[in-house]
């Protein structure tokens, strides 16, 4: 009895464009959804960069003659009480969000991430401490603490900056620490940890 050995399958094709502008285009149209998100934060992102020029009014200036306006072809999102016009001030806006959020979300990698691998690599007393610190954080309801600290400090950019990345925080130490933790020289599980 004799035995035939069948060749090896083909390996599959790389996907249509092996750039990396390709792997975009194929992911985007690939599902909706992340097309639609994207699509949105590039919109926020033009509106951060050109939204003062964007604007059909001046986002202070105030009118009382048009005050507590309802959305009209005038005023798409209406007037305040004091007569701004809401739309100019929510796209000028843009701009201070965005900068408040990525200044958080960088906070709390430059901090979460040397904690986590500090508690995944060292372990014991370490790993003990650096948890129970990030357990204690979301042991409270995020928000609550996030106004909370904004409360003790004041209200200030900076101190809206720290809370949305102390309340951040647990997410990125816990991320680190489970790749350290795998990684660490008592408890290797992958090749190149040997």
């Amino acid at each position: 009895m004799t035995t035939t050995t069948s060749p090896a399958p083909a390996a599959a094709p790389p996907p249509s464009g092996s750039t990396t502008w390709g792997h975009v285009r194929h992911v985007l149209s690939d599902n909706p959804v992340t097309l639609v998100a994207a699509g949105l934060f590039v919109g926020f992102v033009v509106m951060a960069l050109f939204g003062p020029w964007l604007v059909p009014y001046d986002p202070l200036a105030s009118n009382a003659s048009v005050a507590l306006q309802p959305p009209s072809t005038d005023h798409w999102f209406g007037t305040d009480a004091l007569g701004r016009d809401i739309f100019s001030r929510v796209v000028v806006a843009t701009r201070l969000d965005l900068g408040i959020a990525f200044a958080a979300v960088a906070m709390s990698f430059v901090i979460g991430m040397p904690l986590g691998l500090a508690a995944g690599f060292l372990g014991g007393w370490w790993d003990r401490l650096i948890s129970r610190f990030a357990d204690t954080i979301m042991a409270f309801p995020l928000f609550v603490l996030a106004m909370g600290i904004v409360a003790a400090l004041g209200n200030t950019v900076g101190n809206i900056i720290l809370a949305t990345a102390i309340i951040n925080l647990p997410f990125y130490i816990r991320v680190a620490r489970a790749e350290a933790n795998v990684c660490s020289p008592t408890r290797c599980r992958r090749p190149w940890c040997r």
